[in-house]
Formats: C-alpha cells, structure tokens, sequence
C-alpha cells in the first residue's frame, strides 16, 4: 500500500501561510491520482448482494397460489436458482416465475420452463434463467399442485443477486 507523506507539518499554535496548506493539499492530490484513487475509480458501478425469497405454504392440492414481488428503484435482480420442496403428500408441485421489466408484459425468468417436483422430502432445484430482473421490475412467482393431490408443508426459496446502482 502506498504511503502519503506532505511537505509541510504544522503544530498547535503555529502561524502558518496560506500556501503551506496549499502544498499540502497539492500533495494529497497528487497522491490520490497516482494511486489511481481518482474520482472514476471511487466510484462504484454497483454494490451487489443477495437475497433470499422463501414461501410456505401449509398445504397445496389442485390450486394455485400467486405472489408478486416489485425490485425497488435502483436495484436490479440476477436469478440464481429456485428450489422447491414438500415435506409429505404425492402430488407435483410447480413453481413458475415471471418477470416484467417495466414493459407491462410478464415473460418467463427460467429458461426451461416451469420447475415441477414430485417427489416428498427431496429438493428440485433450476438453475437456468432466461435474463435478470431491471430495476423497478415485477416478479410474479406461481406455485401450483394441479393433480387433486395434496403437497403439505412446501417451501420454495428463490436465491437471486442484487446490483445496486447509485
């Protein structure tokens, strides 16, 4: 790491020109460019982070459930995987989320598909998206157990990125 030193030291009480702290500041510029702490390299093109949706649902059977989500201004989200799992029943459990990025129309965020699990106590997982969520976009997730059968104690987290931009 480089180290900053200045022409001029000052102490308490003493009387010092107007071109003395000049130098000092010329000094701490001049540091700061050449260690490429400019203004470009301060600022930061975004700040990234993770979030974690989770939904429970007690029990599903021959129903759908729908939930929307809207990323606040600013912050953009990048999918990373779905998962879904039930603890008890014999149905199949589908997950669809959709994406809207302020356009008005909804289109599906996994490339392949809908996520369909049908197997209690195991984890279906998806990890393929078709693009990422602008900033200000609205998510619609639809879980669904269409056969009549009944999925208890289901839990789908979606795992997603975040970029946050100033």
């Amino acid at each position: 790491m480089a180290t900053f030193s200045y022409s001029n030291s000052f102490s308490s009480g003493d009387v010092v020109e107007a071109s003395e702290i000049n130098a000092n500041f010329k000094d701490l510029r001049d540091f700061l460019l050449t260690t490429k702490l400019d203004e470009d390299n301060l600022k930061s093109s975004a700040q990234v982070g993770a979030v974690k949706l989770v939904f429970s649902i007690e029990s599903i059977q021959n129903q759908a459930k729908t939930y929307w989500l809207k990323a606040p201004a600013g912050v953009s989200l990048k999918w990373k995987e779905v998962q879904v799992a039930f603890e008890s029943g014999s149905g199949t459990v589908t997950v669809n989320v959709t994406a809207d990025n302020t356009s008005g129309s909804h289109s599906t965020a996994l490339n392949d598909g809908p996520l369909t699990h049908n197997s209690s106590g195991t984890v279906g997982n998806i990890r393929s998206f078709t693009g990422d969520t602008a900033a200000g976009g609205v998510v619609k997730v639809i879980i669904s157990e269409t056969a009549d059968n009944a999925c208890s104690n289901v839990l789908v987290t979606i795992w997603a990125g975040t970029e946050v931009r100033s």
